[in-house]
Parts: C-alpha cells; structure tokens; sequence
C-alpha cells in the first residue's frame, strides 16, 4: 500500500510539473503578444505623427501666404500682410513656449504611461 500512494504521488508532481510548464508558457505567449501590440501601437501612433508633420505645414505655409497677401491688400502692401502674420506666429510659438508641459509633455507622458502600463 506504500507503494501504491508513493506512485500516485509522483504522478502527482509529473502532473504539477507539467501544468506549471504549460502556465509558463502561456504567460510567455500573453507578454509576447502584449509587447507585439503596444509596439504595434506606439509605431502606427509614429507613423501617424509623421504623416501628420510632413502634411500640416505645406497646410500652413500655404494659408499663411493667402492670408499675408489678403491682409497685405487691405492694408495697403504686402510686406504689412506679411508681418502680421509673422507677428502671429510669434505669438503662437511664445504661447506654445509657456503652456508646453501642459500642450505636449504631459499628453505625451499620459499616453506612453497607459499604454505601457496597461494590463
């Protein structure tokens, strides 16, 4: 009767050994996976910038010229168009200076923390 417990047992610890090996590997295949998608993420949230900075300033500069030349007409020379708009974008960068933690650190750190993170 010994004999027949201490069998059962080690068949006991062959079956523990095997489920703790599959487990293993099943927690291996979750983290590939899960580091496979937020790669995936994080590269088409790049190339989605990308695409993003390559096409917004041909948008701008080409508004930009539109307005200087109308403004330059209503005030009466282009070069008056021309700095006013100038005159804009200086604004906007000093604004975009003081507020860039809040405009795009903190969005930047906020995604990148959840997507790592997330479980």
């Amino acid at each position: 009767m010994d004999q027949k417990t201490n069998f059962n047992f080690s068949g006991e610890i062959g079956n523990l050994v095997q489920e703790i090996e599959e487990y293993l590997d099943l927690r291996y295949d979750i983290a590939r996976l899960d580091i496979t998608e937020k790669i995936v993420v994080l590269f088409s949230v790049f190339y989605s910038v990308m695409i993003f900075i390559i096409l917004v300033p041909g948008i701008f500069m080409f508004l930009s010229f539109a307005l200087s030349y109308y403004l330059g007409d209503i005030m009466g020379g282009p070069h008056f168009g021309f700095m006013i708009v100038g005159g804009i974008y200086l604004l906007l960068t000093i604004i975009l200076i003081i507020f860039r933690k809040h405009l795009i650190t903190r969005p930047v750190v906020k995604f990148l923390t959840n997507l790592i993170l997330k479980s």
